[in-house]
């Protein structure tokens, strides 16, 4: 399946994907009704096991292009494939298990077309169920359609998670060419390094509308898996973040040798929390070498606390027992004075 014409489309949809055979048919029927038509679609398949050749090859387009990895390269090696694959003025690299309104290539071309300062626009999204009900929209209705890049660079920068969804981007291809491919080696977080390199190199659009319908995340997607190693590489990110947000500026750049390590300890603690919560005993005992050699003096003292809540939770637990006896013979020792005092007092009288 590929496209006979030598003509460059103004857009290369890409869609990389492993295994999600079960999804991506409809992903790739919603991208196939899109209003804008001048595109091509290039699904980068990541040597799945499963049926993904199959659903692509029920689809007869020309428009798409099919490639297949002969090797699992992983989540963003894929994303820099579909960057080396893409021929449009526009690229996107949407997501295999999203639903996109026919609408959303056309609204996207049409803000990258109007203002060529933008070097990449973003939307709104809503988030669906298993049975592709409405869960959440995550829009900002606050926020202006067209930002000047470096106060969305310096936004990006303050935060500890992306406002930003990876899945509505679309972006000049020439940008990309300015500022390089996806990092490899900074986990799941490494988006948010890209979106700070192509807001400094232009402004940045953004559609209040939701036009995208993501999967809420479920146990045993990537996405939703916990990993010291992805905290550890969104506290590098942010410190690489503010120093090329705030380039140029002495006093934000001090400012940030003290912000970035309170609140990389604060989100190294809030993980901790959330393992703890979970009972995750693998997790939390992986903290310890991570908390002891990367933070601050008082986050140790609170993470050790913290490691040890789950003793403490098993201890009160072993003892509810007893204490739960001790009230009832406490009580009854209680009553029992009482009743004698009273039965004193009135035989007196």
């Amino acid at each position: 399946m590929t496209n006979p014409s030598d003509r460059t489309p103004t857009v290369s949809l890409c869609v990389p994907t492993f295994n999600r055979a079960h999804a991506l048919g409809r992903t790739l029927e919603s991208l196939l009704q899109q209003t804008f038509t001048d595109f091509e679609l290039v699904v980068v398949d990541d040597a799945s096991s499963d049926e993904t050749p199959e659903v692509v090859r029920r689809f007869d387009d020309p428009r798409i292009r099919y490639h297949r990895n002969p090797v699992n390269l992983g989540l963003y090696p894929a994303w820099n494939r579909c960057l080396d694959l893409a021929r449009g003025e526009y690229v996107t690299v949407y997501h295999d298990h999203d639903v996109y309104d026919p609408r959303i290539v056309d609204r996207c071309v049409a803000v990258l077309a109007t203002h060529p300062e933008v070097s990449f626009v973003y939307t709104a999204v809503r988030t669906i169920d298993s049975a592709g009900q409405h869960v959440r929209t995550w829009a900002e209705e606050w926020w202006p359609a067209v930002a000047p890049g470096r106060r969305v660079a310096r936004r990006m920068a303050r935060r500890w998670s992306s406002f930003i969804q990876a899945s509505t981007v679309m972006a000049r291809r020439d940008a990309y060419a300015l500022v390089g491919k996806y990092p490899e080696n900074l986990g799941l977080p490494a988006d948010m390094d890209m979106w700070v390199r192509l807001a400094l190199v232009g402004d940045v659009g953004y559609i209040r509308e939701p036009v995208v319908a993501t999967p809420a995340r479920q146990a045993g997607d990537y996405t939703f898996q916990a990993r010291w190693v992805d905290v550890q590489a969104l506290a590098r990110i942010q410190r690489t973040n503010w120093s090329r947000a705030y380039a140029g500026h002495p006093l934000m750049l001090i400012a940030g040798h003290i912000w970035c390590p309170v609140r990389r300890d604060a989100g190294y603690l809030l993980f901790l929390a959330r393992a703890v919560a979970k009972d995750d005993g693998e997790l939390v005992g992986q903290s310890a070498p991570i908390l002891a050699t990367e933070c601050l003096r008082v986050t140790r003292v609170l993470a050790w606390l913290l490691r040890m809540t789950p003793f403490v939770a098993r201890a009160l637990r072993a003892l509810l027992p007893a204490y739960r006896s001790w009230k009832k013979v406490r009580w009854a020792l209680i009553r029992r004075a009482f009743w004698a005092t009273f039965s004193r007092g009135a035989t007196l009288r």
